[in-house]
């Protein structure tokens, strides 16, 4: 199938992330989540309500539109490899563009001579001496001596400029996060931040701050999330012939004998997929918009017979949605256009069993050591536990200001917040007292 249709695997990594912490999320009990996964070049944000991910038709690659179904997933250029640069207008900017990983970041010693955001993350404590359990030392020197000269021009020494530096990204990710929650209608303190890739857990604990989220969650993991995503997802596609009827005039038998095809068309992928028919889910769903408009929304229609009734209701839904997502809505106003007959077709595959950590009581973790960590809330660096993932236990407790290393990842607790290792391994970060964001930063 990848074969047939290649370009269904693109953006198919983060996709596949999202679908995984949605499916961890549900198992560890959080069924409304935003996921975080940043990694070398880009911050991929996601919302997950009621343990679903929503899916989209309107996305776009490299600035040209892509209409075939995907997870609805926003990038933006902000990793560890994203290059700090004075624009042209003397503003300082944190990617779009990045190191990549070669030559990389500066501290990676492979030539790279602009600095980027993981040596501001270096010089700063905030990432230990060498990543990859010890297999890729950093070069701090190396780091410093960039940083230095890229904040001369305006008097700042390396540790200033590092920390400019990790504002501007974090609040590129900020808007990220708000784009994908706010602006769609939808609080992000009523969510739980789910913090995956390399860098993500680095970030979470002060978006969260900034946001007014006070549930973060870390992984057992974080790096494999994108993995884990294409052991756990169904098979899926979506099948669709153009109706372009208007909504008062449409002809309900016509639809539900297009429905009745695609449904043929969906049996036989599904019984070349070796689905078997007990695993087999299929969704009718109409691809509305007000008349002459660009955008459209995928709605369902309710399970049963497709009938007048069942096209009126999902008209409704589509008003509904289009109020929640604008704050106002065009019904009795606008003709309302059915674009598409969509029906989805899914093959539900047997999801692996997570074992659950043997319960204890709570106990305060005890560090490995300490080094003087640089927080975006705090004036100045102050010493932070360092703290070995591994050697946390079920029901272990960190307390911030702390810094807890794993192989692929480094996860921040910051001052006044607490970190406990749930019973399926997951890091729950949460405020010690509920702050409020605004001025943190």
């Amino acid at each position: 199938r990848a074969a047939a249709r290649p370009l269904a695997t693109a953006v198919s990594g983060p996709s596949a992330a999202v679908v995984g912490m949605a499916w961890l999320g549900r198992r560890s009990g959080y069924a409304d989540l935003i996921t975080l996964d940043v990694g070398g070049t880009s911050t991929d944000v996601a919302l997950v309500r009621a343990g679903c991910y929503a899916l989209t038709t309107a996305g776009a690659i490299a600035g040209f539109p892509f209409k075939t179904p995907m997870v609805d997933v926003l990038s933006i250029g902000a990793g560890g490899g994203s290059l700090a640069q004075q624009g042209a207008d003397t503003r300082w900017h944190v990617g779009p563009h990045s190191a990549g990983a070669d030559p990389g970041p500066v501290c990676y010693g492979r030539g790279g001579r602009i600095p980027t955001l993981t040596d501001a993350q270096l010089v700063l404590g905030r990432l230990p001496a060498a990543l990859l359990g010890g297999r890729l030392p950093l070069d701090a020197d190396a780091a410093l001596a960039a940083l230095a000269g890229f904040g001369a021009s305006r008097g700042l020494d390396a540790a200033a400029a590092a920390r400019g530096i990790l504002a501007i990204a974090t609040h590129n990710m900020c808007g990220a996060i708000r784009r994908v929650s706010i602006r769609r209608g939808y609080d992000p303190s009523a969510y739980a931040l789910l913090a995956m890739g390399g860098a993500g857990p680095l970030h979470a604990a002060e978006l969260a701050h900034l946001l007014d989220i006070t549930t973060v969650i870390v992984p057992p993991q974080p790096g494999l999330a994108a993995a884990l995503g294409l052991h756990v997802a169904d098979i899926e596609e979506d099948f669709v012939r153009v109706c372009g009827m208007r909504a008062e005039r449409c002809d309900s038998a016509r639809v539900a004998r297009d429905f009745a095809a695609l449904a043929a068309q969906a049996a036989d992928y599904l019984d070349r997929e070796a689905v078997p028919l007990a695993a087999r889910d299929c969704r009718c769903l109409l691809d509305v918009r007000y008349a002459g408009m660009l955008g459209q929304l995928t709605i369902a229609l309710a399970p049963g017979p497709v009938t007048a009734a069942s096209i009126a209701g999902a008209v409704a839904d589509f008003h509904q949605q289009v109020l929640a997502l604008a704050g106002h809505d065009h019904r009795d106003r606008e003709a309302v256009e059915l674009i598409n007959l969509r029906l989805r077709a899914r093959g539900l595959r047997t999801k692996p069993v997570l074992p659950a950590l043997a319960p204890v009581a709570p106990a305060a973790a005890v560090p490995a050591r300490q080094r003087a960590v640089a927080f975006l809330n705090c004036a100045e660096p102050v010493a932070a536990a360092i703290h070995d993932r591994s050697a946390l236990a079920c029901a272990a407790v960190v307390v911030g200001p702390a810094v807890i290393e794993q192989f692929e990842s480094t996860v921040l607790v910051p001052p006044a917040w607490a970190a406990t290792v749930d019973e399926w391994g997951n890091l729950v970060l949460r405020p010690a007292a509920p702050v409020r964001a605004a001025g943190r930063i």
